[in-house]
């Protein structure tokens, strides 16, 4: 039969389940129970342990006027204040709903077993001597009585109240200490600090009770900002029942959210200055949060490095009135190192700059003239072109000059191009098909005036293309980096000087790499590989004493 109408209702079956309604860690009993002594108005809670390892927990609060409380689930008789600041579940008992409990309050006891909670048996109720509070014991397990003190110490440390352990008191601090930045709003306290200083995992503290909710953070002049919420009064702020590990996920908490970036923001407003993209300053603006402009300050420029283990920022620079933003980030390591190389050496009166997306909308970083457009020429035989166009019939010959050719956009009212050009010594020119060998396969041409040492170009060979592998199966860094340098040292010795300085170069390198150390001090050592018969040749090796 279909019925017309249904209500809500509890199956006797859930009564068999209460042993899961909490992890039954003792973690979570010391908090469910430290709680009930709060809400009964205690002054402080003394915990006992025994020899035997039997745990007593008393307070001295209201006590429990009616020991059948203890057993109907989600039924408390808190006062009408408690029902509306904290919504108790009524159901913390039921966190011991897996041991053998003691209950004792005013004039009555009660011994429970995990039957009595389950619905599974009824628990007499005996008459005794009254007592102020309640005391409630069980036994412990010998690892959790080994590790009590640290839990007591854990739930105790932002608890309101005092908290005794075989009448040690437990010391406890404030949520809040050491706060940068404290606001009240709507009963919760909301604190910022940074995440060096504060354990992250804890977010929000419910009287002791600590939460680990993800709330908004920000990252600000290097530091990543965070808050922490600390509960004072707030019965609008719901937590998911039974375990309140959680907080409901409502209207407030959406407009708590709101106002937590708020106070960052807000906090921000108090330094002496920030660094912040300029859409987290509209985001401020829109929570009507007034911020300064981003402080006036870009990163030094600094050509990037093949081995991205090794790029470093620069540091960050004061905007000078000669200041010239580089917006090449598009360009490879090589065309960096070479831009840079002929940058230094033209000797510019420019405040070098790295460009950051983050400024984009400030009016002080949108007015900075950038160059983003650089191209260069080559000149052969009298006749001025492209890279890209002598590139493709190099077989002819060098150069004569090479120029790099800048434009400069002047930002302001209206973008204008100003071309810029000086001389550079030198062009390398990638094989956009090359997967294994950059160095053999890259294309340097060298102007007439060119005036490099093998070494200085091997190391630019060695900025530019170098990237060490952290594949399982390759050799360490340092001999990755020892290969590299010897391959950009023989390529550069061929380009500066002929064939045979190169080969010399590598067998030289060669030799002090695998050889010298087995030559004993004082010694001398001869290698001599001359042709013989045939194609094959002959090896002399001749170790004597060292000619004083």
């Amino acid at each position: 039969m279909i019925v017309s109408t249904i209500q809500a209702q509890v199956s006797s079956a859930t009564l068999g389940k209460v042993s899961r309604l909490f992890n039954a860690s003792l973690t979570d009993c010391l908090n469910e129970l430290l709680q009930n002594a709060r809400r009964a108005g205690a002054t402080g809670v003394s915990l006992s342990l025994t020899d035997d390892r039997h745990l007593t927990i008393a307070d001295d609060g209201i006590g429990i006027a009616n020991p059948q409380t203890l057993l109907t689930l989600g039924q408390s008789d808190w006062s009408s204040q408690t029902q509306q600041q904290e919504d108790p579940a009524g159901m913390g008992i039921f966190s011991l709903a897996s041991r053998n409990v003691t209950v004792r309050s005013q004039d009555w006891q009660v011994h429970l077993t995990p039957e009595h909670f389950s619905g599974g048996a009824i628990a007499p109720v005996e008459f005794c001597g009254a007592i102020a509070g309640t005391e409630i014991g069980f036994t412990l397990t010998d690892v959790e009585a080994r590790s009590l003190h640290p839990r007591v110490q854990q739930v105790a440390r932002f608890y309101p109240l005092p908290v005794w352990l075989n009448g040690e008191e437990i010391s406890r601090e404030d949520f809040l200490h050491g706060a940068l930045y404290v606001e009240e709003w709507q009963g919760l306290r909301i604190g910022v600090r940074s995440q060096s200083q504060w354990q992250r995992d804890w977010t929000i503290n419910f009287y002791g009770l600590t939460l680990g909710q993800v709330l908004p953070s920000l990252c600000c002049n290097t530091q990543t900002y965070y808050v922490r919420v600390d509960v004072l009064d707030c019965p609008d702020l719901k937590l998911v029942l039974p375990a309140r590990k959680e907080v409901v996920q409502d209207a407030f908490w959406t407009a708590l959210t709101q106002e937590l970036r708020r106070v960052l923001y807000r906090f921000v407003a108090t330094l002496p200055h920030h660094n912040l993209a300029y859409t987290q300053w509209q985001k401020a603006k829109a929570l009507g949060v007034d911020l300064p402009m981003a402080q006036a300050v870009l990163y030094s420029f600094g050509p990037a490095i093949a081995n991205v283990y090794e790029n470093d920022r620069g540091i960050p620079e004061a905007i000078a009135d000669n200041a010239l933003v580089f917006d090449i980030r598009d360009f490879s390591c090589s065309q960096q190192q070479v831009f840079w190389r002929a940058f230094e050496q033209a000797n510019l009166a420019y405040q070098p700059l790295a460009p950051d997306v983050n400024y984009i909308g400030y009016p002080w970083y949108d007015r900075l003239p950038r160059l983003s457009q650089v191209r260069f020429e080559v000149e052969q035989a009298g006749v001025r072109m492209d890279l890209e166009t002598w590139a493709e019939g190099r077989s002819r010959g060098g150069v004569e000059r090479v120029t790099q050719v800048w434009a400069i956009a002047q930002m302001g009212d209206g973008s204008s191009y100003q071309e810029m050009r000086f001389p550079s010594d030198l062009v390398l020119v990638d094989d956009p098909d090359c997967d294994f060998d950059p160095v053999e396969q890259t294309l340097i041409v060298l102007s007439e005036s060119a005036r490099l040492e093998v070494e200085e170009l091997a190391e630019l060979l060695e900025v530019a293309y170098f990237v060490v592998s952290d594949d399982s199966d390759s050799d360490s860094w340092y001999t990755q980096q020892q290969d590299f340098q010897e391959s950009a040292y023989e390529r550069a010795a061929r380009a500066l000087l002929n064939e045979q300085a190169a080969l010399l170069a590598r067998l030289t390198m060669a030799a002090e790499r695998h050889l010298r150390w087995m030559v004993p001090p004082r010694q001398k050592l001869e290698i001599r590989l001359v042709p013989s018969v045939g194609n094959e040749r002959s090896i002399s090796v001749t170790v004597g004493e060292q000619e004083s």
